[in-house]
């Protein structure tokens, strides 16, 4: 679910997490080489092991605001406790490329527990315990598939942050320990979508938030089972805390016999899905003030010297930030394996052209290239703002069913807002 290991550019990066994450790198590489534990072939009495959901909180990186998860095995026999991490990754092999094109090679790990838990401890992310309350022989069949994941020949997987990551991965070996019943607990079907998940995720972030979701399509909007919505840590320890089974025995089980907090950061958690604002109000608001902005820079540009460079500014800098969104959406849908990009109707709204729109604007800056450039300027706006109407309008029909209310919310007034100043300042 997040990148376990991360260099975070421009900060300080304090000498103890230093310290921390390079002694989770190293027991993290232990599995490349390191001999199976007792568990994997039968020698620990099942009585004696203990399994664990370990979940850990949101944290400051992108990367890390939904949340990570892993499982621990206990030996009280060996005085071993191992949590095995589904979110490992290494800047080899070709893995910048291979983000890029939306192939994300992760990798799954054995290692320590405790370094690991210092190093979220000092990372300031809450630390959660999900004691599972599995019978013995379920207890086997979960610790001999977790030592199986992290032989040298199974560890990578095709990562896809919706439908097979840190959290998915768990969900499926718990269900498998537990022939199907956990799966089949969880199907019933919930008002949640990836897009409104991913809203209550990145509440706290509302700019980061608005780019993650112009650039997804609508493949993320259907409504999601509760099996789904456990690509987020924090939902798969809401269902394992909720779930129940039906032992060997024929005796019905809770799934978990004990939770507790073993570290709380003290961070504000998402919205509940009841309480989050869906409404995109802050978008519409700043896409309206945006374009009476350029309506009045407008009128001003026709009086003043110092409000046409202005105008001409608006509308060279503002366009290309959006074209360059629009260019990564346009290389992503038609060129990457990031299928939550395909089809995406935003490119109606922002796309490579946008960016181009910028070299006549820097032409309008000075006086001396006449009313040419504002002639282009026109008529691309003019065709661009004929592209959203169309966009609006059909969205009446069910192909166009992709929730970006929130993208059309901005986009649209920043499109007809250029169109608009451009027309102004050349009437008489």
């Amino acid at each position: 679910m997040e990148y376990q290991m991360r260099l975070r550019l421009g900060q300080k990066f304090p000498f103890y997490k230093l310290i921390t994450a390079i002694l989770l790198f190293v027991t993290t590489q232990k599995p490349l080489s390191a001999q199976p534990m007792p568990w994997a072939h039968g020698r620990t009495p099942a009585g004696q092991l203990s399994v664990y959901l370990v979940t850990f909180g949101p944290g400051d990186d992108l990367t890390t605001w939904f949340g990570h998860a892993g499982l621990v095995i206990r030996d009280s026999v060996a005085h071993l406790s191992k949590i095995y991490n589904f979110g490992l990754f290494a800047f080899d092999e070709g893995f910048i490329k291979n983000f890029i094109f939306g192939r994300l090679i992760f990798w799954k790990g054995r290692s320590d527990l405790a370094p690991m838990l210092t190093y979220y401890k000092n990372e300031h992310r809450t630390i959660r315990f999900y004691r599972l309350n599995l019978e013995d022989s379920a207890k086997v069949v979960l610790a001999r598939q977790l030592e199986e994941e992290v032989r040298p020949g199974n560890r990578k997987y095709l990562y896809d942050h919706y439908r097979d990551n840190c959290a998915t991965r768990l969900r499926d070996l718990i269900d498998n320990a537990l022939h199907g019943q956990f799966k089949e607990q969880t199907r019933l079907m919930t008002p949640d979508t990836y897009r409104t998940l991913t809203m209550q995720y990145t509440d706290a972030h509302p700019l980061w938030q608005w780019l993650l979701l112009f650039l997804m399509n609508d493949t993320i909007d259907a409504p999601l089972s509760r099996w789904q919505t456990m690509f987020l840590p924090d939902y798969l320890a809401r269902y394992v805390t909720q779930a129940t089974y039906t032992d060997s025995h024929g005796v019905n089980r809770p799934l978990t016999n004990r939770h507790w907090t073993e570290y709380d950061a003290g961070r504000q958690p998402p919205p509940s899905a009841d309480k989050l604002d869906t409404h995109p109000v802050w978008p519409l608001l700043s896409g309206l003030f945006y374009m009476l902005l350029m309506y009045l820079l407008s009128g001003t540009a026709r009086r003043h010297a110092v409000g046409r460079r202005a105008l001409a500014f608006s509308l060279f800098f503002f366009p290309f930030l959006a074209g360059i969104i629009g260019s990564v959406l346009f290389f992503m849908a038609f060129f990457t394996n990031h299928t939550v990009t395909w089809h995406n109707e935003n490119l109606l709204l922002w796309h490579p052209l946008t960016l181009l729109s910028a070299l006549p604007a820097l032409a309008t800056y000075s006086p001396k290239n006449g009313t040419r450039p504002w002639k282009q300027l026109e008529l691309f706006w003019l065709v661009q703002s004929l592209l959203v109407l169309i966009l609006l309008i059909a969205k009446i029909f069910p192909p166009f069913s992709q929730d970006n209310l929130m993208a059309l919310s901005f986009g649209v007034p920043f499109v007809w807002a250029h169109y608009l100043a451009v027309k102004r300042f050349q009437t008489k």
